[in-house]
């Protein structure tokens, strides 16, 4: 049984996800570039915005090149990106802005080091438990134990998990496929069922 079900839109992206535990539906907006934009509620799971009821909780503004964005408060701690020239980001109370040395560590090498299992588990999940409204600062996030090797070390490492992230973005997008090709299917097999003429 999946815990929390998502919906991809047609270029493969996630545009809806559902935690079954606590029924909360949450759905992503993108631009035309493929760059989220907004994420809100939904009443109904869709990826339909005109007919799900969606509403609006994080909106976007301009941010400068090259900051990363993490957010640092609440239910949604230890979320991370790339913020690059032109993309609209949330700067709100509860979100952290950092500005990475580039001259020591490029931006893209850093946000893989915050994703990775060493940060989010080991570090800042331990700072999160038995948390009503777990939090993340700045102190807490210098104390962490970041590797620096030189930049073509960082360049290797970016342009494997860059090709990782590529192969499964193939993936989520023949699901999103496969996925639809089924629910099309389903109706027929199911009258085909109900007929008797399944062998």
């Amino acid at each position: 049984m999946t815990l929390e079900p998502n919906l991809y839109d047609a270029d493969g992206q996630l545009c809806a996800d559902k935690n079954l535990f606590t029924g909360a539906m949450t759905a992503y907006i993108y631009d035309a570039s493929g760059n989220r934009v907004a994420k809100g509620t939904l009443s109904t799971f869709s990826c339909n915005m005109s007919t799900n009821g969606f509403t609006t909780t994080n909106s976007y503004v301009i941010g400068p090149n090259g900051e990363q964005l993490s957010e640092t408060d609440g239910g949604e701690t230890s979320k991370c990106a790339l913020v690059r020239q032109g993309q609209r980001f949330s700067l709100g109370q509860r979100v952290m802005m950092i500005r990475p040395n580039q001259a020591k560590v490029r931006p893209t090498f850093f946000l893989y080091q915050l994703l990775s299992p060493t940060i989010q588990e080991d570090h800042i999940g331990s700072l999160c438990k038995g948390s009503a409204s777990p939090h993340l600062n700045i102190g807490a996030l210098r104390r962490f134990p970041f590797a620096l090797p030189n930049f073509d070390v960082q360049d290797c490492v970016i342009a494997e998990l860059d090709a990782l992230q590529s192969k499964l973005d193939l993936v989520k997008t023949l699901h999103a496929e496969t996925s639809a090709e089924l629910d099309a299917m389903l109706p027929a097999i199911l009258d085909k069922a109900f007929k008797g003429e399944l062998v």
